[in-house]
């Protein structure tokens, strides 16, 4: 297999990348395949400036609990939170192309003190996630709403990366909340990042900072992002040809719509549930990584 080359001008900066996928190379990631790894981990073996765009969204802030060893999400406060995200971004910054943008799409939470929980209240007696039982920092009364996402923009400007838009997705038809003194949820966030002042990027000029999608039922996964959200931030990010990535896939609406675009992906998330259903709707290689999940060892290629 031949490397993959792109070459992309753009206006103020001619930058040429080269994605090198050999397919004798298994110490990187393979273009066009998902893993089953820590996302960090996961960045680590791909080389430096050689994705075009990224389109993620992380685990949000204790809001559900996946069952895995090592997840993102469950952390005690905020902070640690995105302490631990930035972290991950900090490699995701090194493995973007100095032309490439990144967008991260991510909700908010609200804390209940007085349960010693952070917790979204809006889940209360719907059979969501109920919160998990950390302590909660005393600067925080309860029933604050969090300001997750504006955490998670600060963390990662600090950490290097350019803040060049908060796009907010509003929900067409939001999910029902049983709450009675406060506005109803209907919106979640979609920063847009670059690593450079100048990078590639095709944006309509129509197109707003307020994105009206409707949501999405995926199976397996409650949490999933419409494709409409996707497409248009590789249409604004990624040439046709190049390279997506998400690091956190979830049931892999990224690499689909990728797929459908005419780009390559670069998929992983930690659940091997997810993944599987990944694999199997995309019909996409595995690399045979051992998941070492703390208790058992699984081989994914294997259990099929």
């Amino acid at each position: 297999m031949l490397p993959y080359t792109y070459h992309v001008i753009i206006t103020d900066l001619c930058y040429t990348g080269s994605l090198n996928m050999q397919g004798d190379d298994m110490t990187q990631p393979q273009l066009d395949t998902i893993e089953c790894n820590d996302a960090k981990e996961y960045l680590v073996r791909i080389p430096d400036n050689s994705v075009h765009c990224i389109v993620t969204s992380p685990p949000y802030f204790n809001l559900r609990d996946y069952g895995v060893a090592g997840q993102i999400g469950l952390e005690q406060t905020p902070d640690r939170y995105v302490d631990k995200l930035a972290l991950v971004f900090s490699e995701a910054l090194r493995v973007l192309r100095p032309d490439g943008l990144c967008f991260v799409n991510i909700g908010d939470t609200y804390g209940r003190g007085t349960r010693g929980k952070y917790v979204n209240d809006s889940l209360r007696g719907t059979g969501g996630h109920s919160g998990i039982d950390y302590p909660v920092s005393p600067v925080l009364p309860n029933k604050q709403l969090l300001g997750i996402p504006w955490r998670l923009a600060l963390g990662l400007q600090a950490s290097g990366w350019i803040l060049r838009s908060d796009i907010i997705w509003h929900k067409s038809v939001p999910r029902p909340e049983r709450v009675k003194d406060r506005c109803t949820v209907d919106h979640e966030y979609v920063l847009m990042f670059s690593k450079s002042e100048h990078y590639w990027s095709d944006v309509p000029h129509s197109l707003r900072t307020v994105w009206q999608l409707d949501t999405v039922s995926t199976k397996g996964h409650s949490a999933a992002y419409p494709p409409e959200l996707v497409e248009r931030c590789i249409k604004m990010g990624c040439p046709e040809g190049g390279t997506v990535l998400d690091m956190f896939a979830g049931t892999g609406t990224t690499g689909k719509v990728a797929r459908d675009l005419g780009r390559h992906y670069l998929l992983n998330d930690l659940n091997p549930d997810y993944v599987h259903l990944v694999r199997v709707g995309l019909q996409a290689p595995y690399i045979p990584l051992v998941y070492d999940t703390g208790e058992i060892q699984l081989n994914l290629f294997e259990a099929g």
